[in-house]
């Protein structure tokens, strides 16, 4: 049986950097290559959902910026309904940039973006989760948000899964949602 997904989380764009070695403070070093990599532990979840043969939606926040764009064009290549992913002039896209060193060892910068803007005004209209059987949140995204799409999607009947990645306390509102 073939359901229906809807995703609500963060879309970022991934930019990856091998250096030999990591700088020093004040240093610059040379990198060998960078690749970019398209991301959001929501947009991988979407992606996944897809994969597996679920019709799905996703419900986020992108920057007016060449990586928002990519990033809808992205979830329209994969068949992602991406009607409800709001383009921001208020913050750029979510991005991130991860140096990795000869061994594998990385660090990472994020920059959460317009992930962060999500809000009320994103909730659906009511009725909406009404023909979705789950629907998926994570922790890149403002818990007041997610208490709120949790809450609808329960009481249209959907069933609710929390990626609570990354790891950060999550409040009675959203556990009780």
């Amino acid at each position: 049986m073939v359901g229906r997904v809807v995703v609500f989380g963060s879309l970022h764009y991934d930019i990856t950097v091998q250096a030999g070695q990591w700088p020093r403070q004040g240093e610059t070093a040379v990198g060998s290559a960078w690749a970019p990599k398209l991301g959001g532990k929501g947009r991988n979840q979407a992606v996944a959902a897809a994969r597996a043969g679920a019709v799905t939606a996703m419900i986020g926040a992108v920057g007016q910026d060449d990586f928002g764009r990519e990033l809808l064009a992205d979830l329209g290549s994969r068949g992602i309904d991406g009607a409800r992913v709001r383009v921001s002039d208020a913050a750029g896209s979510g991005m991130s940039v991860a140096l990795f060193d000869e061994t594998g060892d990385y660090r990472a910068v994020i920059v959460s973006g317009a992930n962060l803007t999500l809000g009320a005004a994103d909730a659906p209209p009511q009725g909406y989760f009404s023909a979705a059987d789950v629907v998926v949140l994570q922790n890149e995204v403002p818990e007041a948000a997610n208490t709120l799409v949790a809450r609808a999607a329960r009481a249209a009947g959907a069933r609710v899964i929390l990626n609570a990645a990354p790891a950060r306390a999550i409040g009675a509102d959203l556990a009780g949602a």
